[in-house]
């Protein structure tokens, strides 16, 4: 799917209206849940466009993000201040 296609435009203006439900909808439920549900969107949203070009691109970010999350639990659970650096140029790398 490229940038300029009629299916990247249709995808768009339901993104677009599944953001905008939620922000009208963020008044009525947390303002935090609202905010997450959305960002959750985005990401699956980006991941079904970067799977629609090329399902070897969707498995290294996918792949990137489980490690980026997993190594931000480590970094937010860790005292060290010294483990913590290392969590985290493990997570960046």
């Amino acid at each position: 799917m490229s940038l300029n296609s009629f299916s990247f435009i249709f995808y768009f203006v339901f993104l677009m209206i599944f953001l905008l439900c939620f922000e009208r909808m963020g008044q009525s439920l947390k303002e935090n849940a609202a905010k997450r549900i959305q960002l959750t969107g985005i990401l699956f949203y980006s991941y079904f466009f970067i799977f629609q070009s090329d399902w070897r691109f969707f498995m290294c970010i996918f792949i990137y993000t489980v490690l980026a999350y997993l190594f931000g639990i480590a970094i937010s659970r860790e005292a060290s201040l010294k483990k913590r650096r290392i969590f985290l140029w493990g997570g960046g790398v």
